[in-house]
């Protein structure tokens, strides 16, 4: 994916995505409109429409597909910074699910809509260290999913998190949003109803990919 020099002013921000190479986009990954709607913005930068994904410091994640050419484009406009949200203020203990990529996030919303009170997500854009930082902050959590995209950002993230006293699982699918457009029977299965497994099957090398790091 590469990072287009002509995004870098964003002119509007829409709340309702019109675009026609947008919702193919939409339709190309096995999502919704409305569901994208939930996150996404439509912004309009430069000769293009783009999609925007806001984070935590007022920048936007902005990202666009050239269909013709196969040439996707992604740059952060503004602050850079991740995407946290937060967990039930009234749950006592929480998961926090980690995603690098917001389509993998948007991915993983398509397949458990129902919200989960006891959850704490955060998207890193590229921001590992902070979504490590925010992560250890909150004393509520007791166990940490890293939903990685095969750029070995995971490693990075383990690398932050070895001191702490919870499980730290890394999720077998790397590249959520790219496994459900090529399988999509098969990830919708592994996620409903039990949710996101760890990925286990190599026990000998397992703790390369996660580290743990278990309560007294």
């Amino acid at each position: 994916m590469q990072e287009h020099t002509a995004l870098s002013h964003i002119r509007s921000l829409k709340p309702k995505i019109t675009d026609r190479a947008l919702l193919a986009e939409i339709g190309r990954r096995g999502l919704t409109r409305a569901g994208c709607e939930a996150w996404l913005l439509q912004a309009a930068i430069n000769k293009v429409n783009a999609f925007a994904f806001a984070n935590d410091k007022g920048g936007h994640w902005c990202y666009y597909r050239n269909a013709e050419k196969y040439q996707e484009h992604e740059k952060t406009i503004g602050p850079t910074g991740i995407r946290t949200i937060p967990a039930s203020p009234k749950a006592e203990r929480i998961t926090a699910l980690i995603f690098v990529s917001p389509f993998d996030y948007l991915t993983y919303r398509h397949l458990r809509v129902k919200p989960e009170p006891e959850q704490m997500h955060i998207v890193t854009l590229g921001q590992t260290e902070e979504a490590a930082a925010v992560t250890i902050a909150d004393p509520r959590i007791e166990k940490v999913i890293f939903f990685g995209n095969g750029d070995g950002s995971e490693h990075a993230f383990l690398a932050q998190m070895d001191q702490q006293a919870f499980p730290v699982l890394v999720h077998e699918y790397e590249g959520l949003s790219d496994a459900f457009m090529t399988s999509p029977s098969s990830v919708a299965k592994s996620f409903a109803p039990a949710g996101p497994q760890a990925d286990q099957t190599q026990a000998a090398s397992f703790t390369l990919r996660a580290a743990y790091r278990l309560a007294p």
